[in-house]
C-alpha cells in the first residue's frame, strides 16, 4: 500500500491516505518445446497453470496460460502421427495445475482420406511431478463437439451418445507424482478407445493426499487400459471408479455403467486410508475404509 498525504480540512493538516496497489504477480514458470517435446517449469512460488489441448499436432494444438513468462504459450507444429510428450514439474509453492482435452486423438482425422489427412495426432505423454507444496493437478476430456445419436444407434455411430473424446490409433498416458504435501488430483477420460491404449497413473506421495481416478469407455477392437491409484504415505481419500459404457436401443438414449473387463487396475492402500472403487479394482495392501461400487 501507498501512504498519500491527504489535507485535514478541520485541523488544515496533512494526515496519511490509504491506497491499494494494483496486483503484481510476477511470472515464475516458463514453457519451452523442442521439435514434440514441451516443457513446463515452475519456480518456488505459487504456479497457476491452464492447458488446453484440440488432440491435434497442428501450431496452437496446446495452449498454456497462467503465470508464465509471456503470459500465453502456443505449440508449434509436430510431424502427423507423432506424439507429442508434455512435461511438467512445478516444483516448490502451492501450485495448481489444469489440463483439459478439447478434441479426440486419431492417427487418420474422422471421415477423411488417409492420404489427405491433416495434423493427426500419434496421441499424448504426460509427465507432471508436482513437487513440494500442497498442490493440485486435473486432468479432463471434454470433446464438446459430440452430440447425442439416434436412440438405436450402435456406440461406433457417429454422432455418439457419450461425451469425451476418442483414441483412435493412438495413445494417451498421464503419470502424475504428488510429491510432499497435501495435494488433490483428479485423472477423467471418457471416450471410445479403438486400436488404442489409455494409461493413467496417479501417485499422491507423502502427505494427506486426496487422489481420484475416473474412466467411462466404450472399448472396441484393439483397445486396452491400464489405471493405476496410489495415495502414498499420509492420511489418504483414493476413489477409482473404472466403466464400461453399454448402449441399448429404445425411445431415448440410455447406457448401463459395467466393469470394464479389458484392462489392468491397481488401487494402492494404507490402514489410514479410505477408498472407493469399482469392483474391478484389484486394492493392494489394506485400506481403512473401502466401499465397493
Amino acid at each position: 500500500m501507498s501512504m498519500l498525504p491527504q489535507r485535514c480540512t478541520r485541523k488544515n493538516k496533512f494526515m496519511p491516505r490509504m491506497e491499494v496497489l494494483e496486483d503484481r504477480t510476477v511470472p515464475v514458470a516458463t514453457v519451452t518445446q523442442n521439435g514434440n517435446l514441451i516443457m513446463i517449469t515452475g519456480n518456488n512460488s505459487k504456479d497457476l497453470i491452464s492447458i488446453t489441448d484440440n488432440g491435434l499436432n497442428s501450431a496452437g494444438a496446446i495452449s498454456i496460460t497462467g503465470t508464465i513468462v509471456g503470459g500465453t504459450f502456443n505449440s508449434t507444429a509436430v510431424t502427423e502421427g507423432q506424439s507429442l510428450i508434455v512435461l511438467i514439474n512445478t516444483k516448490g509453492g502451492n501450485d495448481t495445475v489444469t489440463y483439459k482435452v478439447t478434441g479426440s486423438f486419431n492417427r487418420f482425422l474422422v471421415g477423411s482420406d488417409p492420404a489427405k489427412k491433416v495434423s493427426a495426432t500419434g496421441g499424448r505423454i504426460i509427465n507432471v511431478d508436482l513437487g513440494t507444496g500442497d498442490d493440485s493437478f486435473i486432468f479432463n476430456g471434454d470433446d464438446p463437439t459430440v452430440t447425442f445419436g439416434p436412440a438405436t444407434g450402435p456406440a461406433t455411430s457417429s454422432p455418439r451418445f457419450s461425451p469425451g473424446f476418442d483414441l483412435i490409433d493412438s495413445s494417451l498416458q498421464v503419470v502424475v507424482n504428488g510429491g510432499s504435501g497435501n495435494d488433490k488430483i483428479g485423472l477423467h477420460y471418457q471416450g471410445t478407445i479403438r486400436n488404442g491404449r489409455v494409461d493413467l497413473q496417479a501417485f499422491g506421495g507423502s502427505g494427506d493426499d486426496q487422489v481420484y481416478l475416473a474412466e467411462s469407455i466404450t472399448g472396441e477392437a484393439g483397445a486396452s487400459n491400464n489405471a493405476v491409484v496410489d495415495g502414498g504415505s499420509g492420511k489418504n481419500a483414493l476413489g477409482l471408479i473404472l466403466d464400461q459404457n453399454k448402449f441399448f436401443s429404445g425411445p431415448a438414449p440410455a447406457f448401463l455403467p459395467t466393469p470394464f473387463t479389458s484392462s489392468t487396475t491397481r488401487l494402492q492402500g494404507r490402514s489410514t486410508d479410505t477408498a472407493v472403487a469399482t469392483t474391478n479394482v484389484v486394492v493392494v495392501g489394506p485400506v481403512g475404509k473401502f466401499v465397493i461400487m
